[in-house]
């Protein structure tokens, strides 16, 4: 199992895009979406929110290095520098998620995922919790497996500075049956040190 100190050396570089990935959502359904459809039910809320995290996803890792963006099953995975899988969902202020128990829920909820193509790694989840009202977003936690550790990326993320984010090409988001680990080609070097 991973600790705390170690997935925050991996996480590290990758903290405020996670942040932003969330907060942008729910500013977004909070400041646009949700005025479109007023009276929405709870479920309504949580899915346009989760796509919008997955539209953010999708524009703030598609072209980062050592991150491989999946989406399957109706979820949208990071894997980060071949060590962790990122995640993200509402949570209840236990850090409990909302989801129907399937096989592949109970080994995400207990922090493992095997995934055909890709190495077997642990996953964090990246979640959020609303404000009592519905109204704003009130955190954002990481956290292992039915919350052996969590801490607030919040308070992490508030020192760092947003950097402007350009939209990665769709080519990036590959399907999971078809990701494979990537493999940088060394380059030989000739004796006149030409390439």
């Amino acid at each position: 199992m991973i600790s705390m100190d170690d997935a925050k050396i991996v996480l590290a570089p990758h903290e405020q895009r996670l942040y932003d990935c969330v907060s942008k959502a729910c500013d977004r359904w909070f400041k646009d979406v949700s005025r479109e459809i007023p009276n929405s039910y709870v479920r309504t809320e949580a899915n346009v929110i989760y796509n919008l995290i997955a539209t953010e996803a999708r524009n703030r890792f598609g072209s980062v290095s050592h991150v491989i963006v999946t989406e399957n099953h109706e979820q949208i995975l990071l894997y980060i520098d071949d060590a962790l899988v990122v995640r993200f969902k509402k949570v209840d202020p236990g850090l409990h998620t909302a989801c129907n128990s399937t096989q592949r829920s109970f080994d995400l909820e207990e922090g493992q995922i095997s995934i055909p193509g890709l190495p077997d790694l642990e996953v964090v989840t990246v979640g959020y919790q609303l404000d009592a009202a519905s109204t704003r977003l009130e955190s954002v936690y990481i956290f292992h497996g039915r919350v052996v550790w969590s801490y607030e990326l919040m308070a992490a993320a508030s020192n760092l500075v947003s950097l402007p984010i350009t939209p990665a090409p769709a080519a990036k988001v590959v399907p999971i049956s078809l990701a494979k680990p990537r493999v940088t080609p060394v380059a030989k070097v000739g004796s006149d040190g030409d390439r």
